[in-house]
């Protein structure tokens, strides 16, 4: 069943999200935006990844909630998967990984803003310092290296 609205503030927006049992994502260009709203709306996300990254941004969304189960292997297992959690003998798995992404919400990387800006912070942080580096090896004859860690 489909659900169509009009133009709505964001928690009625998430209130209508929540009605979805589940949602499948295509796997050619995944859910970006509205595969947060999904997650965050406590509904289980289905992806297959593939070789683009605008393939691939479902996947790292499940992986950042940690729900990798739900990142599909092929296609043979995001069809198996979907039938699964669609069909009536699945309603107590699809329960139990709704349960389990609302349960995640409040862990997860995915929302954790605070974290994600302070990481982008250091991440700029160590460029700018790199790029300040590279001017004076460059001077030196060495080249430039980065690595960045979550220390």
């Amino acid at each position: 069943r489909l659900v169509f609205s009009d133009r709505l503030d964001w928690n009625t927006h998430l209130v209508y999200k929540a009605m979805a049992n589940l949602s499948v994502d295509t796997p050619v260009f995944n859910s970006h935006t509205s595969g947060v709203d999904m997650l965050f709306a406590g509904v289980p996300l289905l992806t297959l990844p593939c070789e683009t990254m605008s393939a691939r941004v479902a996947a790292s969304l499940l992986l950042a909630s940690s729900d990798a189960a739900l990142v599909a292997r092929d296609l043979p297992d995001y069809t198996a998967i979907a039938s699964r959690l669609a069909s009536r003998k699945g309603a107590a798995s699809l329960r139990r990984v709704r349960a389990r992404i609302q349960q995640g919400r409040g862990a997860a990387a995915l929302y954790d803003t605070a974290a994600t800006v302070r990481a982008l912070e250091r991440a700029l942080r160590m460029h700018f310092q790199a790029a300040a580096r590279h001017k004076l090896q460059k001077r030196e004859g060495c080249a430039p290296h980065v690595v960045v860690t979550d220390r």
